[in-house]
């Protein structure tokens, strides 16, 4: 055998070798990364749920765009999205196995950390798209606001002067 062969061989091996440990730490890590990536869930799946009924009790907003953006209902909206990609993650995440099956299931967490980090950047996406939906509707909130704090001076310096001539007047 020629000194290439042996190298391309030794490196081929080395390669293999390299693969075959690091699947073999992802079905020892299995269980805690399954646990850690429920925790991940269960933190943006109550940030949802909060979000769910913050505007879910706000009745004075429903003809706002921001809030057309973010209805559930709306197919195109980043909280149907993510309610989507959670379920997603529940039915991949969800173990009701007896505990030989489990074991077993773990030699497939490779391949579903990759889709479950797939998963979280959708995740991701949808919580940009939220916020900036969100922040958009602050600054229409807040411009509201100004114009209606500077009307209610205008009125409010409006009827000082008023009293003032009044008082000139008496």
């Amino acid at each position: 055998m020629d000194p290439l062969s042996i190298l391309a061989s030794s490196i081929a091996i080395f390669d293999g070798l390299k693969e075959a440990t690091r699947f073999a730490k992802d079905v020892i890590k299995a269980d805690a990364e399954r646990g850690e990536f429920l925790q991940r869930l269960q933190c943006v799946k109550e940030v949802k749920e909060t979000l769910d009924t913050c505007l879910a009790g706000e009745k004075d907003i429903t003809g706002q765009p921001w809030f057309e953006r973010l209805d559930p209902k709306n197919q195109n909206s980043p909280l149907a999205g993510l309610q989507e990609t959670l379920s997603k993650m529940v039915t991949i995440l969800k173990l009701k196995e007896t505990t030989f099956k489990q074991k077993m299931k773990n030699f497939e967490w490779h391949s579903e950390k990759q889709s479950l980090e797939g998963l979280f950047s959708a995740i991701d996406g949808y919580c940009i798209r939220i916020v900036m939906i969100l922040s958009a509707g602050n600054i229409s909130s807040m411009r509201e606001n100004i114009t209606i704090t500077k009307k209610i001076a205008a009125m409010v310096e409006e009827d000082q002067k008023a009293k003032k001539f009044q008082l000139e007047g008496d």
